[in-house]
């Protein structure tokens, strides 16, 4: 989906919040809370990154 879109800054955000959610998948599968609040971190990151260069 994030290919769609023209702006590189957009798609490579995009892309990398999906590889970190994947990612955020199998961790949380192991059931090892620490690793888990870390990657979810990382995810999160994405998130608060791209609302906050592109406002939604």
């Amino acid at each position: 989906m994030c290919n769609r879109f023209e702006n590189e800054v957009f798609k490579k955000t995009g892309i990398g919040f999906h590889k970190s959610a994947d990612e955020l998948g199998e961790v949380l599968s192991k059931g090892d809370m620490k690793n888990s609040l870390a990657a979810l971190g990382n995810t999160m990151t994405y998130c608060v990154s791209c609302h906050a260069q592109f406002k939604q």
